[in-house]
């Protein structure tokens, strides 16, 4: 997900050539706006779950809810079982998981116990062994509440709290490990009537390996910011555990310190680059390279071993369900704005909007049709210097680390120059995707076929000219925090001068601001305090549309409600 392939025919040839608190249920039902989910409601105040109408239907979204792409956090039936810190109610408890934000279901066929959106089921081939980790849509689904409406919006960046989130697992984990007490409790639940003392001390050695990988995990991610709601430095983590942890060389360790929003994926598959930085190419197989990548950062197993070469690494990747679920993406269009259940669009300012847009916005954000499959989407990429936001994500994409045993072995496995000493920590992450393709080419194959979009090879190099990823804003009203780093809280936000904007404000709140387009900024049970003058939270820059008048502005922000 995170790096740029420089030879994309060269790894086709080479594949070629390598054989909560209240519950209401609902019955699903089609209507104007979608269908109506299996959402657990959270919320006195809420009494109705729907999803907008993106292109999916039912099954797809359950489908892209529950494949697993190979991550793993942790053996499934331990999730299930184990309890919290300080409480025997369960971690996985509704009420815990939309403490971080984690959008609760209802038991399905494809999520029979009732995990949130995106914690999916692992299994081996030889089904002898599950586990439950992450997939895309625990970072790319999102729910925004308004009146007494709870609207889950698929591909939207999501509001969760996943550092928080992973340090209270592992505090939960340590917690079950040292009470005796509470480690019988989850003995018993996991061993059933096979429990014995022998049983359970082989369970519990096994349980302080994987707590220890927990550990070690948030040692190497610790930060000495906590990213809050809604925002990760999945760069950095990948590059930690890539490079340093799988790698087997510490000193490659670096503080994620660049946090940001999570991208929103209508039109990822029909861009020519991806990511805020443009790092990643849609070229040949790029996709399944940018996926597979992200899988290995976040709770994929990889083990490097150039004995193996040129057959491949090891991994859990689930090649196969990458190309399923790229193909999902390939199909999903932004919502639109549910007039419905939100205040009409005044006609007359979004026309004058619409007027303003192309004179002050469409030569960066193209206009495309939401609901064209076959839409082809062009980014801007702007310089640092020209767009003026923080700009210290675009220039981690720089790091370097050491090469460790990849020493001398060609960097595209099969292709390229030899590794030396040193190299970009993308380029090292890119060895490790090439590899991890390679060892299954008869899957890779097939997941590279579901992916339908072509897009030629974009002749742009971000690590030599840092700069940050402007594109179509299509469903732009369903996005918030903005900027690539959130530092903004609203549409209306973003067109005053940057030093006019709000310094502070609050994330994590689901309540929808429709006059300001973005989330209710006040504190709430959920919800944590983002302050711009910290590193990596500048909300400065971007300055565009910012010396209109107040009334051409809100016309603006009219039209943007139409996207």
């Amino acid at each position: 997900m995170f790096f740029n392939i420089k030879n994309s025919k060269a790894i086709i040839l080479s594949l070629v050539l390598t054989p909560f608190l209240v519950s209401c249920s609902s019955k699903k039902m089609e209507s104007e706006y979608g269908i109506v989910d299996t959402q657990k409601i959270v919320s006195q105040s809420i009494t109705k779950a729907i999803s907008l109408s993106q292109g999916w239907n039912w099954e797809t979204q359950q489908k892209f809810w529950y494949t697993s792409q190979g991550s793993r956090f942790m053996p499934y039936k331990w999730f299930l079982y184990l309890e919290q810190e300080n409480s025997t109610e369960l971690f996985r408890s509704d009420r815990n998981m939309n403490r971080y934000n984690y959008i609760t279901q209802k038991p399905t066929e494809l999520n029979p116990d009732g995990l949130p959106i995106g914690f999916a089921k692992d299994v081996n081939k030889k089904k002898t062994d599950a586990w439950v980790g992450l997939n895309c849509s625990a970072c790319h689904t999102n729910q925004l509440n308004y009146g007494s409406t709870a609207m889950v919006i698929d591909g939207a960046p999501s509001l969760s709290n996943f550092q928080t989130f992973y340090d209270d697992l592992q505090k939960a984990m340590e917690k079950t490990l040292n009470d005796e007490n509470k480690f019988e409790r989850f003995a018993i639940n996991i061993l059933g009537y096979k429990y014995n003392a022998s049983d359970a001390n082989d369970l519990k050695s096994r349980f302080f390996e994987v707590t220890k990988s927990m550990v070690d995990r948030n040692t190497l991610n610790a930060t000495k910011h906590a990213y809050g709601y809604a925002r990760v430095d999945a760069f950095g983590e990948i590059f930690n555990m890539v490079t340093s942890h799988d790698l087997g060389v510490p000193e490659n360790k670096a503080e994620p310190n660049a946090p940001v929003s999570y991208p929103f994926l209508w039109g990822t598959s029909q861009s020519d680059l991806v990511q805020w930085n443009g790092l990643l190419s849609n070229a040949g197989i790029g996709p399944l390279a940018r996926n597979t990548g992200e899988v290995l950062g976040v709770f994929g197993h990889l083990k490097f071993d150039t004995k193996t070469l040129p057959l491949g690494y090891q991994s859990s990747v689930q090649l196969v369900n990458l190309g399923k679920l790229e193909g999902y993406v390939t199909k999903l269009f932004a919502p639109q704005w549910p007039l419905e259940y939100f205040p009409a669009i005044n006609l007359e300012k979004a026309n004058k909007g619409e007027k303003l847009y192309r004179e002050n916005c469409v030569s960066c954000h193209s206009m495309v049709k939401r609901d064209d499959i076959k839409r082809r989407i062009f980014v801007t990429m702007v310089p640092l210097k020209e767009i003026g936001t923080d700009p210290l994500m675009a220039l981690n994409a720089t790091r370097k680390g050491k090469t460790g045993m990849l020493e001398g072995t060609k960097s595209d496995i099969l292709f390229g120059d030899k590794f030396g000493k040193e190299a970009y920590k993308a380029e090292i992450l890119g060895n490790a995707v090439v590899g991890t393709i390679l060892r299954h080419p008869e899957q890779s194959i097939k997941a590279a076929l579901t992916e339908y979009i072509k897009i030629k090879k974009v002749k742009f190099d971000p690590i030599a000219t840092p700069s940050y990823k402007a594109r179509s804003l299509n469903g732009i009203w369903a996005t918030a925090p903005y900027l690539h780093n959130g530092s903004v809280p609203n549409l209306w936000e973003l067109l005053k001068p940057s030093d006019k904007r709000v310094k502070s404000f609050y994330v994590g709140n689901r309540e929808f601001d429709a006059k300001n387009v973005g989330f209710i900024t006040s504190k709430g049970k959920n919800s944590s305090k983002f302050d711009t003058t910290l590193p990596a939270n500048s909300n400065a820059g971007h300055e565009y549309g910012t010396t209109l008048s107040e009334s051409d502005k809100w016309n603006l922000v009219e039209f943007m409600k139409t996207l």
